[in-house]
């Protein structure tokens, strides 16, 4: 899956494209400044301000005060925030506030409805601010807690009806009444008059309302309109024009309803919904939750039959699970995708991709170069077979910047796309089937411009998958294990990307620390270091993952975790801290580089003190190599007997040419001889060589210590007149290397990288 053509990165789904800047004082004042859009329209639908209309047209923005009128069309309106409002004919409704923020708990949404028909499916506002999230009437107000519902105003009359989610209430100053349970509602007959108690709508009425709300309806919407018609052009149905249905639907039954059945029935159809007919599949749970249609409808395109989960959980074992990945790019194409899926089921975590497993182990994907971008979700599983806790991370594929004047020539200085963070959650998760055999998970989040963290685009994925494999049928390992190790980060100036960059490294294996906690599906970490061309340029801290929520342990092969970093990067101005997106790590989806070491990629985006330059740390030249460090006395033992060990195994790096264009590095091999004897005058010499550069290891006495080693790379001519190499032992008995190098060669040319074998 891509924006424009370009890979999913996790759950890179455009639902509407909104460039925003998002702003305090603009929420509450400024009506110049898009707050939704038009997702789909039917006939002539009017938006009113200050005495001045216009007709809606699809992708047309909508804003602060506007009045929006259906006459006899229809149209479905998505906020900034995924808040998805639908309205039937002769529907008159006044967006009276809104301010988003993303993690902003002073976001609100208030909009006023004076008559018609209306469904509302509550967006992120709802989750981060739900007292701040209502819907006015002449009768009454209702206040939503992370729901849909529907509702009619007729005159002084209005009827709500609970859709789905965690809850509506329905109050004026008579009284207010709670409703949890859907397909129930209330109605206030008339100004005095109290809601009245919640109560179940019958089959036929409800029959008519979901008619009323159906979004695929094919009737001519003109008032004069006849089914019964002979003229056979008549007969053709007007196709909606449509950018995305994003309602779920809803076959529950619904309160019996207070108000008169003509209320119901002068509804016109509104926005297309999918009702699932329960007689033609058994895939329907007794409890359907509006979000979970799209699911369903994704499960039996892969052949799946069956009821969420109801039995206990597996508690061991890593089941792998294969399946689809579908939504809507920004182009408002319906695309779909690969997405495989990872449970281990000794700490109920599950991971999510969007690479086919080839290797014997968990591998996915979430490098990033120019032209693609990778992302990944984990979360966690309850008893009952629900997914919760599910966060979303990675960098997604660079986005249009929508500047007119920019160059989509990739050797041009104004760079035609801007690279993107990703962040979501799941809005609806669960396992299927008695033996677990199907995941179904619907996640909604943002595309974050690094460099601008306020411009945000708004994306939706569907994904579910049925068991393919197991990779791992063992006993669950318990326990926790604590990995030390190296990292290369090259940081960008994002305006001027090939000028003063940054090559953060460590010289030290304790200032990359990781610690693994198995029986949790967690991990936490240290990361240190310094700018190799610059070394009062320092990162002073940043932190690795920690809880459930920010980390996730499936297998070595399988973790990721959100970095963090408060007052984490200084220089001689003073110090600053990461921004709030764009900060991750992962392991790499590619094969080990020797058998004793983990190694993977990193990103960070911060402003730099003094310069207030952005600058972003990203693969490919962001990399980590650690594993579990040799004990002191083991290496003590190899010292006393003047031990010599070969080592070889695998390599990955960059190089910037003297242009500062950053590639690749490609087959990259390790070969180095360590000799543990202490009188050695050249203890570590070899090379770490690729297809573009091979380097020339070598060392001076005493560079093979209990905690490592350190080398230097002869043909260099960078800091100190020589490039190096620090490296780190593995296994009970240093049976494994890993360690990072660097080099500035004489023709101009800079590598950096890491490195790893076995002996």
């Amino acid at each position: 899956m891509n924006l424009k053509q370009i890979a999913f990165s996790t759950f890179l789904l455009f639902t509407a494209c909104l460039n925003i800047v998002f702003s305090n004082s603009f929420a509450y004042a400024d009506s110049g400044n898009p707050v939704g859009k038009v997702v789909a329209v039917r006939n002539k639908v009017m938006a009113v301000q200050n005495t001045v209309s216009r007709n809606l047209k699809l992708k047309d923005p909508v804003f602060i005060n506007d009045i929006i009128k259906t006459q006899n069309g229809r149209v479905q309106l998505m906020f900034n925030d995924n808040t998805l409002i639908t309205l039937a004919r002769k529907t008159e409704i006044k967006i009276t506030e809104y301010f988003y923020k993303p993690g902003d708990t002073s976001s609100l949404m208030t909009t006023k409805v004076k008559e018609g028909s209306f469904r509302i499916m509550g967006g992120a506002i709802t989750r981060l601010a739900p007292e701040n999230f209502k819907t006015q009437a002449p009768s009454g107000t209702i206040g939503i807690r992370g729901s849909m519902y529907a509702g009619i105003v007729k005159a002084d009359n209005l009827f709500v009806l609970f859709q789905g989610g965690k809850g509506i209430y329905v109050q004026n100053e008579k009284g207010m009444v709670n409703i949890t349970t859907p397909g129930f509602g209330t109605s206030i007959q008339g100004f005095g008059q109290a809601p009245s108690k919640p109560e179940k709508l019958g089959d036929k009425d409800l029959d008519q309302f979901e008619k009323a709300l159906a979004v695929n309806t094919l009737e001519d919407d003109s008032e004069n309109s006849s089914t019964t018609t002979s003229d056979p052009e008549k007969k053709k149905p007007i196709k909606m024009e449509q950018a995305k249905d994003s309602t779920k639907p809803n076959n529950t039954s619904a309160t019996k309803n207070a108000v008169k059945k003509d209320t119901i029935t002068h509804i016109n159809s509104i926005i297309t919904e999918t009702i699932i007919d329960s007689t033609k599949s058994d895939i329907i749970p007794t409890t359907f939750i509006p979000e979970e249609q799209p699911v369903i409808n994704l499960l039996q395109t892969l052949g799946f039959s069956g009821h969420r989960t109801n039995s206990p959980l597996p508690d061991s074992g890593i089941w792998v699970y294969e399946g689809k990945l579908t939504g809507i790019d920004e182009d408002q194409n319906n695309f779909e995708d690969y997405a495989g899926m990872a449970i281990n089921w000794s700490n109920k975590r599950i991971i999510v991709f969007d690479d086919p497993l080839k290797d014997p182990d968990v591998t996915p994907d979430t490098t990033h170069s120019n032209d693609h971008g990778g992302g990944l979700g984990f979360g966690l599983i309850s008893s009952s077979g629900k997914i919760t806790n599910f966060h979303v991370l990675g960098s997604g594929a660079d986005h249009d910047s929508n500047d007119p004047n920019a160059s989509d020539d990739p050797n041009s200085n104004m760079n035609f796309f801007e690279p993107m963070a990703i962040t979501g959650q799941e809005s609806f998760g669960w396992l299927y089937g008695n033996s677990h055999d199907a995941i179904g998970i619907i996640v909604n989040g943002y595309d974050i411009s690094i460099s601008d963290q306020t411009i945000q685009y708004p994306w939706e994925d569907t994904i579910a998958a049925v068991f393919d494999h197991i990779v791992d049928t063992a006993p669950p390992s318990t326990g926790s294990m604590t990995w030390n190790g190296f990292h290369i980060g090259v940081a960008e100036d994002m305006g001027q990307p090939d000028l003063n960059r940054r090559i953060f490294i460590n010289t030290d294996p304790e200032n990359f620390e990781l610690v693994i906690n198995k029986d949790n599906g967690t991990f936490s970490g240290i990361l240190k270091g310094f700018d190799y061309e610059n070394p009062s340029n320092i990162l002073t801290g940043l932190d690795i993952g920690g809880d459930i929520d920010s980390s996730v342990y499936i297998s070595v092969k399988g973790m990721a975790a959100f970095i963090k970093g408060d007052n984490a990067i200084s220089n001689t101005f003073g110090t600053g801290s990461l921004k709030p997106h764009g900060n991750f790590m992962v392991t790499a989806k590619e094969p080990f580089l020797s058998n004793y070491s983990i190694w993977g990629y990193w990103e960070a985006a911060y402003k730099e003190p003094g310069t207030g330059k952005n600058y972003h740390i990203h693969a490919p030249g962001s990399l980590w190599i650690a594993g579990e460090q040799s004990s002191a006395s083991a290496i003590n033992n190899l010292i006393a007997t003047s031990f010599t060990g070969n080592y070889t195994g695998n390599a990955k790096g960059i190089k910037l040419n003297p242009f500062s264009l950053m590639t690749e590095l490609s087959n990259g091999n390790t070969n180095l001889i360590i000799d543990f004897d202490p009188g050695s005058f050249a203890p570590v010499h070899g090379q770490i060589s690729f297809d573009q550069v091979v380097l020339n290891v070598t060392s001076m006495q005493g560079s093979v210590t209990n905690s490592g080693f350190n080398a230097i790379i002869s043909d260099s001519t960078g800091a100190g007149s020589h490039g190096a190499a620090n490296g780190i032992f593995f296994g009970t008995n240093a049976n494994g290397i890993g360690g990072n190098f660097s080099a500035n060669m004489p023709d101009g040319s800079k590598y950096h990288g890491i490195f790893a074998g076995d002996r």
